[in-house]
């Protein structure tokens, strides 16, 4: 018997998971389900990531990234658990991490 094949959800993004998580195992269940539905998950910021995940605010190495990269998008952790939820890529408009000033009312 063979196991069903996982969604690749993931596959055209390369994520970049910055700063502390807490609890640690945040950490380790995304990079969990980032591999598992088929995403790249870089060490360090290059070229090709397209996505930053983070539990911190909006931060002055963002801004750098943003110069570097200007189609980077920054999402909280709660982005990816609700893919995982949903088997799917969502969008990321309510998970977005907003420079303070572009942030909703």
């Amino acid at each position: 018997d063979k196991l069903p094949l996982l969604p690749s959800f993931f596959s055209k993004f390369h994520f970049l998971l910055y700063g502390d998580f807490s609890p640690k195992s945040v950490q380790r269940q995304l990079v969990r389900y980032l591999t598992a539905y088929d995403g790249t998950v870089e060490d360090y910021m290059r070229d090709e990531v397209t996505h930053v995940i983070s539990q911190s605010d909006w931060d002055s190495n963002f801004d750098k990234a943003v110069s570097d990269n200007g189609s980077l998008i920054f999402v909280k952790p709660s982005w990816v658990m609700a893919c995982h939820d949903s088997q799917s890529a969502l969008s990321t408009d309510k998970y977005l991490i907003m420079r303070p000033d572009q942030s909703e009312n």
